[in-house]
């Protein structure tokens, strides 16, 4: 086996699903026993391998498994800043998903209101426009017998008519001409001059 292949094979066997904790301590331990072992390290060629967790390896590969080490441990962290930062993505989107459905569910509720009050608005305006339309008959009425009650005295003083009936006629003549007929108008609507 060559000096990157066994390492390889070393830090594949920890557990994924050991706790970060654990990880650390664990890449923290291997970097530690490399340092032991660095610092251990005579100058004699007879010990030109050194045993990194029961593992031999030699001197060449030294630096390049230290870098290799601390790369390792700089990724975790790197990868759990990460994790934590989406973490708080992913909380500050839920919190706002839940103020929008509050919002969504306000105006819900408020398009709902206006909805029922325009129906209610529409009915009152219906039954608005009836009365006006029976207002409008009965001043067309008053107007109808007030022209005839003037046709009918008009006769009666003539010699005409009857006397009894046009004389009713004329008093209910002098009635109708004390109220304000020509305020009807109003009732009519607008008018073209307008």
């Amino acid at each position: 086996m060559d000096g990157g292949s066994w390492w390889y094979g070393n830090v594949r066997t920890l557990n994924p699903v050991m706790s970060q904790a654990t990880s650390i301590s664990a890449s923290l331990g291997l970097t530690i026993s490399a340092n032991h072992a660095l610092e251990s390290e005579s100058d004699s060629d007879s010990e030109s391998l050194y045993e990194v967790e029961g593992v031999p390896y030699e001197r060449g590969n030294r630096s390049i498994e230290t870098k290799r080490i601390r790369r390792m441990v700089s990724n975790r962290e790197s990868v759990r800043r990460s994790r934590r930062r989406k973490q708080g993505q992913l909380s500050d989107h839920e919190s706002q998903v839940e103020r929008l459905k509050g919002e969504n569910a306000t105006l819900f509720q408020q398009l709902s209101d206006a909805n029922q009050q325009f129906s209610t608005e529409v009915t009152d305006n219906r039954i608005l426009k009836s009365d006006v339309e029976a207002l409008r008959i009965k001043v067309k009425m008053a107007e109808d017998m007030v022209a005839r009650s003037v046709v009918s005295c008009s006769l009666g003083d003539l010699g005409l008519a009857p006397y009894v009936n046009s004389r009713k006629m004329c008093q209910a003549l002098n009635v109708l001409t004390g109220l304000d007929l020509l305020g009807s108008d109003a009732f009519r609507g607008p008018t073209a001059g307008t």
